[in-house]
């Protein structure tokens, strides 16, 4: 162990490699909800860096916003945009399979169909929010009271009354 002097120790906290200031660099500011919000939704079809790239921001707030657990009325919006993909991915993906009824088969390019549900897939697949699988939907907790002893109550004697 050594002992630093305060100026190495701010130097040392203020570093850009210090991996401690969640990817903020010294004067760095918050990005804006809005942008937080385009690069959450975009980082569901692009890599972090891509979108990162594209909107001026570390890969790691790419992908941190991707989620935006800090900020549920950006995660909200983020969920509600995805959710809208996801309805017109579903619709295309029906109307598509559809098409690919038995009657029609022997007519149908099933190749080209096939692709379009397949693609559709994959949208609605990176739209949907993924769950912990340990996690389980309702906690039940059940509680047990511990049990008295005739101890814990006090015996009052009772004269029977006979008429």
């Amino acid at each position: 162990m050594a002992i630093i002097s305060a100026e190495q120790a701010e130097s040392r906290l203020n570093h850009q490699n210090n991996f401690c200031r969640n990817g903020r660099n010294l004067g760095s500011i918050a990005i804006p909800d809005k942008i937080r919000e385009l690069a959450g939704f975009a980082a569901h079809f692009e890599t972090a860096k891509s979108v990162g790239d594209a909107f001026g921001i570390s890969p790691m707030s790419a992908h941190l916003a991707k989620k935006s657990e800090n900020n549920l009325a950006v995660a909200d919006k983020i969920t509600e945009r995805l959710g809208v993909v996801q309805d017109q991915a579903l619709t295309k993906m029906l109307q598509a399979m559809n098409v690919i009824s038995p009657d029609k088969i022997d007519k149908l390019n099933v190749k080209s169909a096939r692709g379009l549900i397949k693609d559709m897939a994959v949208v609605i697949d990176r739209t949907t929010i993924k769950r912990d699988p340990t996690l389980v939907a309702g906690n039940i907790v059940i509680y047990a009271p511990a049990l008295r002893a005739e101890t814990n109550y006090e015996v009052i004697e009772v004269e029977k009354n006979v008429e």
